[in-house]
């Protein structure tokens, strides 16, 4: 009989193990979505006062003709992975959207998960692949992800996005064409005079604003991720639990039958003492 109890409280150590792992994941998620949600505003909020510049400098710059414009290739899509396989179900929509959207123009897939799931579909149109170390690009790492989108005349970006806990979707929106929403949120330009290198600051200011956009959107996928991690989480602490309600009631059985067994052999080790003395 200990040889049958023994493991069963090995069982749930390593259920409560496993439900307290999963019960500190779930409030780091928590944690690093509240961080993440900062994040966004705080980058929203420089995103306008940097257009702001913008506008100004390109209404400005208007009475300028310029001539020799770069060449641009028509469209490119850029679509966010995570670098690991967590998140398949919320990656592979997200696929499915692009596909139903058009995949018309060059591909440029970030992180490593994108590639593993283009082939696992056999996708055949030739993609590019960007691998960074971690979800989230560092400074560096950002410029050249930013670097990439350059002499495109529009670029759509495909990630998934955050709307509640229990929900994310697969989104996309144009980054060239934000350029334009945004600008229309600010005021007129201030008057201002500017030297013949205005294409060359149109070009920095630009190309700011693309990568801060460009930064939000791995933020909103990151978002989107740690919310569908926290799901992940939570959904392990109640198979963690269940599991150890289910083994904690086979050790209750196992109990009950060793206590059964006692009082069995008391009783039979009576009946035969009783036997001896008549």
């Amino acid at each position: 009989m200990i040889a049958l109890i023994d493991p069963i409280h090995e069982n749930i150590k390593t259920g409560e193990t496993i439900r307290i792992m999963a019960e500190a994941y779930s409030e780091l998620s928590v944690s690093r979505l509240n961080r993440i949600r900062v994040k966004i505003e705080r980058n929203r909020l420089f995103a306008l006062d940097l257009a702001q510049a913008f506008h100004e400098v390109r209404a400005a710059a208007s009475i300028f003709n310029f001539k020799n414009k770069p060449v641009r290739k028509p469209k490119l899509n850029v679509l966010l992975f995570s670098n690991h396989g967590y998140f398949l179900s919320l990656e592979t929509q997200m696929v499915r959207f692009f596909r139903e959207q058009g995949d018309d123009g060059d591909i440029l897939v970030i992180g490593r998960s994108g590639a593993e799931i283009f082939a696992g579909q056999g996708y055949t149109k030739h993609f590019d692949i960007l691998i960074f170390p971690t979800d989230l690009p560092r400074s560096l790492e950002l410029a050249k992800a930013s670097e990439r989108l350059k002499g495109y005349d529009r670029v759509s970006v495909f990630y998934p996005q955050f709307k509640t806990v229990a929900t994310q979707i697969p989104v996309s929106f144009d980054i060239t064409g934000d350029l334009g929403r945004i600008e229309k949120t600010n005021h007129s330009p201030a008057p201002a005079i500017l030297e013949p290198e205005a294409p060359k600051m149109l070009e920095f200011f630009e190309g700011q604003i693309v990568r801060l956009l460009l930064e939000q959107a791995f933020l909103e996928a990151e978002l989107a991720r740690t919310a569908a991690r926290l799901l992940m989480m939570d959904s392990t602490q109640n198979r963690a639990r269940d599991y150890i309600r289910a083994q904690e009631k086979v050790l209750r059985t196992h109990m009950k039958e060793k206590q059964e067994g006692k009082i069995l052999e008391l009783s039979l080790g009576f009946l035969a003492r009783k036997r001896r003395q008549f």
